[in-house]
């Protein structure tokens, strides 16, 4: 029996004969991807490095706006132009952008960059209400909240794969969202539901290796075995320099006040040699 590798999960991910013709499979794998990919980026230093130098390079502190409206003469108009900077700049606060009243603006993006990166594909979810004077807030939904395993044939003529309900086209038009997270401590106290929300509310991220491709991938799905097979090396070659630094060898003194000869040669001077090699001593 060979253990699939990661990548080989992975690929099964993106062909839509397969999700079709295997799905099951398609949904366990996809799970299964996400936890792998989320636990190296939890426990091995390299993923986690990773993902932030992706996430630097792409959003950094922020992907800012800059009004440039122009008037029929062509010139900047400087009171619409600050106008506008000054409400962007005011909705981006946390009590206004984000319906949890806890992430600013850019800490949204820098959150859903990580998000794609680490899980494959990620969630925002329009509120047409908020605190700030523009009545629009945005609600982050992580990949597992998606009901992977709803699967349906036939939903009002739309085929339903991993939680995204599609129409013949294969344009979603609606998602299936569990109203708690799995992970959610207070799940097994209340009756989870399904959600159906409209596709006007929700923003998809995710990169499409193959079309119709209705999910993500993660993507450190390539080198997931290799950066597992190095974490658990530099566990065991730090385990193995521990051993060995705390060796220990006691020399006994017989009653003729020679060595024990178990330990090595002793001359007649009373020298006493012996020969050590990894992990002995003769």
């Amino acid at each position: 029996f060979k253990q699939k590798t990661a990548y080989e999960i992975g690929v099964r991910l993106v062909g839509s004969e397969m999700c079709i013709r295997d799905s099951m499979e398609s949904v366990t794998s996809l799970t299964a991807l996400r936890n792998r990919s989320r636990a190296l980026v939890r426990d091995n230093c390299h993923a986690k490095r990773a993902r932030e130098v992706v996430t630097n390079n792409v959003i950094g502190m922020g992907i800012g706006l800059q009004a440039a409206v122009q008037s029929t003469r062509e010139n900047l108009a400087t009171a619409a132009n600050d106008a506008i900077e000054t409400a962007w700049a005011d909705w981006c606060k946390a009590d206004a952008c984000h319906i949890g009243g806890a992430l600013h603006f850019a800490d949204i993006e820098r959150l859903l960059l990580s998000e794609v990166f680490e899980a494959g594909d990620v969630f925002i979810r329009i509120h047409r209400q908020g605190r700030g004077a523009v009545p629009m807030s945005l609600e982050v939904i992580e990949a597992e909240r998606l009901a992977d395993e709803w699967e349906a044939p036939s939903v009002n003529g739309n085929l339903v794969r991993q939680g995204v309900e599609c129409d013949a086209f294969n344009r979603p038009v609606y998602y299936w969202i569990h109203e708690y997270h799995p992970g959610d401590p207070r799940r097994p106290m209340v009756q989870d539901r399904l959600l159906r929300i409209p596709a006007s509310e929700i923003i998809h991220l995710c990169k499409v290796d193959r079309w119709p491709q209705v999910r993500g991938v993660p993507w450190m799905h390539a080198g997931m075995s290799r950066l597992h097979q190095l974490g658990e090396f530099e566990d065991a070659a730090v385990v193995a320099a521990r051993i060995g630094a705390e060796k220990v060898m006691v020399l006994k003194e017989t009653e003729d006040g020679r060595f024990a000869e178990t330990v090595g040669e002793q001359s007649n001077d009373g020298t006493l040699t012996w020969n050590s090699g990894k992990g002995q001593v003769d």
